[in-house]
């Protein structure tokens, strides 16, 4: 199981230790109940956490509630709206292209653009390049 995968990897301390205080968490398994530690996620101690999502799903597993409580926040940059608010957590489902912009360990930025992955698949240029 992937939850014991990350228990497993808490038990490493150079592992923790480059790990402490990320700014940004990528969320294992889209976020899944079954990949979130509660104690490692608040090691990582992120400002923001990031997972892809295919659709809502039936299954009710994603927990981005649970990230949110944990995360610090950031002001993301809605780049249609052109308007930052402050986010705990992003979701491909949700805000489409997510992207992280590092100038270097302490200055960078995210934003996202909603609709931006159904706008691509409608594109005539993903149409021209699938291979199935």
């Amino acid at each position: 199981m992937l939850e014991e995968g990350i228990k497993g990897m808490m038990k490493d301390d150079d592992a923790m230790s480059a790990c402490k205080n990320a700014e940004v968490l990528v969320a294992p398994h889209h976020g899944r109940d079954s990949s979130y530690v509660h104690d490692f996620v608040s090691h990582v101690n992120p400002d923001l956490v990031i997972f892809s999502e295919e659709s809502e799903g039936e299954d009710g597993y994603t927990v981005p509630s649970k990230y949110g409580q944990v995360a610090n926040g950031e002001v993301v940059m809605n780049e249609i709206a052109e308007e930052g608010e402050e986010r705990f957590v992003l979701t491909t489902r949700s805000d489409g292209r997510i992207r992280i912009q590092a100038n270097n360990e302490t200055d960078w930025r995210a934003s996202h653009r909603p609709n931006y992955t159904t706008s691509m698949a409608n594109s005539r240029k993903y149409k021209r390049h699938k291979s199935y």
